[in-house]
């Protein structure tokens, strides 16, 4: 059914009083940061399509509406309507839409950043990603060790037989040899690295400086893995630890 819209989308009367719709507000917040994160207007349509709240009634999502949002002042907030957007979010948005310098400049980045991808990134995963790794350069203790429980039953089983060995006299000491190294191969395989990833990680990092867009040499020497969610998007590192865009962003 067609509607009117009489309030900007964000927004509603509560009371008599303009209030903020929240389920909107979110879409407002994904657009300018999808937006500010490089994605095209198209990428951004495309992305809302797959979700259930409409600009207007059963019209579906298109690129005027989206330039409408963006070009919105009112979502930093008036006597009238209440602060949505930071300041600092529109004014980078708008920096953009009123520049005429090409952004297609991250094909390697995005190229790897659908090779690390569990399944076809949605149009802010981009976005994601780039802004859990400035988290990252921002603050590289928030890189931290995995601890994970030693794998013990080759160890434990190799220590009985050995063990059962020294039982039977003549001690078989080719036998004994031969079971004591492979007790030192497994407690050698056994030992966690997430200590040397995590400080190697936060080294990396450190020397960075913020991104404005995905640098696929960085994301390649740091990222495993990236889980694609239909409202987050996490980020498993080189050392096992999952980041979680809602942690950090």
């Amino acid at each position: 059914m067609m509607s009117i819209r009489r309030q900007p989308f964000g927004y509603q009367i509560c009371g008599g009083r303009v209030a903020v719709k929240c389920s909107e507000a979110d879409i407002v917040k994904y657009i300018f940061r999808a937006y500010i994160g490089g994605a095209s207007f198209n990428d951004i349509k495309l992305g809302l399509m797959n979700q259930p709240v409409s600009y207007d009634g059963d019209k579906a999502w298109n690129k005027n509406m989206i330039a409408r949002i963006l070009g919105d002042r009112r979502y930093v907030g008036t006597d009238v309507y209440p602060q949505i957007l930071l300041c600092e979010d529109f004014e980078a948005a708008e920096s953009i839409r009123t520049s005429k310098v090409p952004t297609d400049t991250r094909s390697e980045a995005r190229r790897l950043l659908y090779k690390l991808s569990d399944k076809r990134p949605a149009v802010q995963t981009e976005a994601d990603v780039l802004g859990i790794i400035n988290a990252l350069i921002h603050d590289p203790s928030l890189i931290k060790e995995q601890k994970t429980a030693p794998e013990v039953t080759e160890t434990f089983e190799l220590q009985q037989a050995f063990d059962d060995l020294l039982l039977v006299q003549p001690i078989d000491e080719v036998k004994a040899k031969r079971l004591i190294f492979q007790m030192a191969s497994a407690q050698y395989s056994a030992i966690d690295n997430s200590e040397y990833e995590t400080a190697r990680l936060q080294r990396m990092v450190s020397k960075c400086k913020t991104l404005t867009e995905l640098d696929a040499d960085l994301l390649a020497k740091i990222v495993d893995k990236v889980i694609v969610n239909r409202l987050s998007t996490q980020v498993i590192l080189k050392n096992g630890q999952t980041i979680g865009s809602e942690e950090v962003i």
